[in-house]
């Protein structure tokens, strides 16, 4: 008995070997695969048996036992359906993670992004208040004033004195250049707008294969 166990034994074992060494086993185009699997071609073509996983649209009456795998998950409808289309695009397994639910089928992520008030870290741009310059024009008149309200109103004259501010015989009137000294509170105001908003390319390193579905082959079985 023990003498059977051996022979079983060493006949079992390179049999293993070679299934798990096969083709079938790694991530290249097998010639005997499993319908709809997907592998990798460093050629820019795909071996018999498989095409590219392009989003081709493929007929369902010549496609049943594909269609029966795919349905439209990849786009199509009753009369036709798509293969995957992993054109520029890399693969993420299905289920729930830390940031949300994979779905089959389902596009995330982009090329790109920009970025916004919210993805900015607190900060602070400096205003040194010393480097202002304010430009203007005061306008006054040289009329004696009806009000002592200033709201709308130009700078006038004193109501009891003959002493005007300007003698031009026209109201109003632009004061004459020069610097007016004083104090600032309670000034609010902003920052010149900077940037151009471009986009942030956020692609990772990658290396462009040919991706291959195969449309002919064994169905997998279901466990």
């Amino acid at each position: 008995m023990a003498r059977l166990n051996k022979k079983l034994l060493a006949v079992a074992m390179p049999i293993a070997l070679a299934t798990l060494l096969s083709p079938s086993a790694q991530a290249v185009c097998s010639s005997e695969p499993m319908l709809g699997g997907i592998c990798w071609m460093a050629t820019d073509f795909c071996p018999t048996g498989y095409i590219q996983a392009n989003g081709t649209a493929l007929a369902v009456q010549a496609n049943e036992a594909l269609y029966s795998l795919l349905s439209t998950t990849y786009g199509g409808d009753s009369k036709d359906f798509k293969v995957p289309d992993l054109r520029g695009r890399s693969v993420v397994g299905l289920g729930s993670y830390y940031n949300g639910l994979v779905l089959s089928g389902q596009r995330r992520g982009a090329a790109t992004t920009r970025m916004t008030y919210d993805n900015l870290p607190q900060h602070y741009h400096r205003i040194d208040p010393a480097t202002f310059v304010l430009t203007g024009t005061l306008s006054a008149n040289k009329t004696a004033p009806t009000s002592n309200s200033p709201v709308g109103r130009y700078p006038a004259i004193s109501s009891v004195s003959a002493m005007q501010s300007y003698g031009v015989g026209i109201k109003p009137v632009a004061m004459a250049g020069g610097i007016i000294a004083g104090d600032l509170s309670g000034m609010t105001g902003e920052t010149s707008s900077a940037g151009n908003g471009a986009s942030i390319d956020i692609n990772a390193p990658r290396l462009g294969l040919t991706a291959c579905i195969a449309i002919k082959g064994y169905y997998p079985p279901r466990p």
